[in-house]
C-alpha cells in the first residue's frame, strides 16, 4: 500500500518521529561520550525522564486533538444538511427577480413587487445559533450565511423603501434594476456557500 508524503506531516506520525529521534541523539551522545555504567545510569534516567515529558505533552493534547476533530466531523454534517436548504432558497430568489421586472409597469408593479416581497419573506432562514456547528469549517461558511441572511431578511424593506416610494418611470424602472442586482449578488452567494456545503458533505465520505 502507497503511503502518501502528506502523511508524514500529520499529528500522529510526526510527533512519535520527533520523540524517537530526540532519544537517538540523547543515547548517541551517550555512546560518544564513552560514559561509565554508573554515568549510563544517570543518562538513562535523564532519557527516560525527556521521554516522560514528551508523553505527557502528548497525553494532555490528545483530548484536544480528539474534540477538535469531532466539532469539524459536526461541522461537515451540518453544513451538508443546509446544502439542499440553500438550493430551495435561490430558486424562490430567482422567482422574486422575476416578480421584479414585471413590477417595471406602474400600473401593476405594486402587485407584483407584492408578490416579491411575498415571496421572500416566505424564505426560512437560519438563526445565529444555528450556525454555530459549522464555524470549524475553515472557508468561514458561517459568516457568510450569517451576512447573506441579513441582506435577504433586509430586502423586503428596501423594496418597500426604494421601489414602492419611487413614482416616476424612470426613476422606479433604475431602483428595480438596481434591487435586482441586489438579489443577483445574495444568489451568487448562496451558490458559493452551497458549493462550500456540498464539498463538506463530501468530505464526510472520503475521510
Amino acid at each position: 500500500m502507497a503511503i502518501e508524503l502528506k502523511y508524514f506531516k500529520t499529528r500522529v506520525v510526526k510527533y512519535p518521529m520527533l520523540a524517537g529521534s530526540l532519544l537517538a541523539a540523547l543515547i548517541l551522545t551517550g555512546l560518544r561520550a564513552q560514559m561509565s555504567s554508573g554515568d549510563w545510569a544517570m543518562w538513562v534516567g535523564a532519557v527516560g525522564t525527556v521521554g516522560a515529558l514528551i508523553g505527557t505533552v502528548w497525553l494532555a493534547t490528545a483530548q484536544t486533538r480528539r474534540l477538535e476533530r469531532e466539532a469539524l466531523v459536526r461541522a461537515r454534517i451540518h453544513a451538508s444538511a443546509l446544502t439542499y436548504k440553500l438550493q430551495d432558497i435561490r430558486e424562490v430568489i430567482g422567482l422574486a427577480a422575476k416578480d421584479l421586472l414585471d413590477a417595471i409597469d406602474i400600473a401593476s408593479g405594486d402587485v407584483a413587487i407584492e408578490r416579491c416581497i411575498h415571496k421572500i419573506k416566505s424564505i426560512e432562514l437560519w438563526e445565529a445559533d444555528d450556525l454555530i456547528p459549522i464555524i470549524p469549517l475553515k472557508e468561514k461558511a458561517a459568516a457568510g450565511l450569517l451576512t447573506t441572511g441579513a441582506l435577504t431578511l433586509n430586502f423586503p424593506a428596501h423594496i418597500r423603501l426604494v421601489v414602492l416610494k419611487s413614482t416616476v418611470p424612470a426613476d422606479r424602472a433604475i431602483a428595480i434594476f438596481d434591487s435586482i442586482k441586489m438579489l443577483n449578488a445574495i444568489d451568487a452567494s448562496l451558490h458559493e456557500l452551497s458549493e462550500i456545503c456540498f464539498k463538506a458533505g463530501e468530505q464526510l465520505l472520503l475521510d
